[in-house]
């Protein structure tokens, strides 16, 4: 908000005004191990949500003792200073899952599946990958016990997993190439993850729906505008991107195929004559993006409160 942000910028230029305190050399926020300092921050969001409480506590005596001409300021920094805090330490947290796991690697290993393979036994190398990575997650978490309260634990593990599963998403809608056994690929993918995850104290993936929900639009009829754009319209929860990634992908599942089906989704929404499937695609894509415009995904509106019960 503007708030927050005039909030720290006079938090910033104060801190340059004082010289700066820095952090303490044991402190390292860039640590992978450390999962960058994921325990340092909350300590530091924690002290000064309790700062903020004590403030406001006090606030009536303040303004009490405070002489006449000064108290229009006080006023002021609570109104302004003070009240940014809980807004600064919503903030903070939603954006901690962010570097507590990346999945930037895990989204190349997707890409290097063979999607359009037959359908074996074992699942995919980046699913090891995840698995691992919650695993040290969970026993990092496990050494804070002592300084992490419940609520700020539990807020931690969901929003982490969230960010787990739309980062699976992501992947998964960068997949150029499909075949038929493509969704029960994916399938047997996350549900290995999901029953290896369930294994570890703690530890639900609340919305795994998000994933599955995301994978069986890969069943969908090449064929059928339909029930493309049926789909589309029922799963607000998907980027733009992601939704037209997944019906390219469908639409370009079969070489010869892919074409002829373009062109009969474009005779079904009522489109000039198309000359090559490139061409239509473009013209397929352009009305599942004007149905995907007020998309938003599951993370955009989550909240402190919200994950932490």
């Amino acid at each position: 908000s503007d708030r927050l942000r005039r909030v720290l910028a006079k938090l910033e230029h104060s801190g340059k005004a004082l010289g700066g305190s820095g952090l303490e050399p044991m402190v390292d926020l860039n640590s992978r191990e450390g999962f960058h300092g994921v325990g340092e921050r909350c300590v530091a969001l924690e002290s000064l949500n309790f700062i903020a409480d004590t403030l406001n506590s006090i606030r009536p005596a303040l303004v009490a003792l405070a002489p006449p001409k000064t108290r229009s300021e006080i006023e002021g920094f609570f109104a302004e200073e003070v009240s940014a805090i809980e807004e600064l330490r919503d903030a903070v947290y939603r954006r901690l899952c962010l570097v507590t796991i990346d999945m930037s690697k895990v989204i190349d290993a997707i890409q290097q599946v063979r999607w359009d393979a037959e359908l074996g036994v074992r699942h995919s190398p980046y699913v090891d990958m995840v698995h691992e990575r919650i695993l040290e997650f969970h026993d990092a978490l496990d050494q804070m016990h002592a300084f992490l309260s419940p609520a700020i634990r539990n807020f931690l593990v969901r929003s982490t997993l969230l960010h787990v599963i739309e980062q699976l998403v992501e992947g998964y809608s960068r997949i150029k190439r499909v075949g038929q056994n493509t969704p029960l690929l994916m399938s047997n993918d996350l549900d290995t993850l999901i029953k290896a995850i369930e294994m570890i104290p703690g530890m639900d993936l609340l919305f795994a729906h998000h994933a599955q929900d995301f994978i069986r639009g890969y069943f969908l009829p090449h064929d059928s505008p339909t029930a493309i754009l049926e789909w589309v319209r029922r799963h607000p929860s998907y980027a733009p991107h992601q939704v037209q990634g997944l019906v390219t992908a469908v639409l370009e599942s079969g070489s010869s195929a892919s074409t002829s089906a373009a062109s009969r989704f474009a005779k079904g929404m009522g489109m000039s004559s198309i000359r090559g499937k490139s061409s239509a695609t473009k013209d397929i894509l352009a009305q599942v993006h004007e149905a995907t415009l007020d998309n938003e995904l599951p993370s955009a509106s989550i909240t402190l409160k919200s994950l932490s019960a």
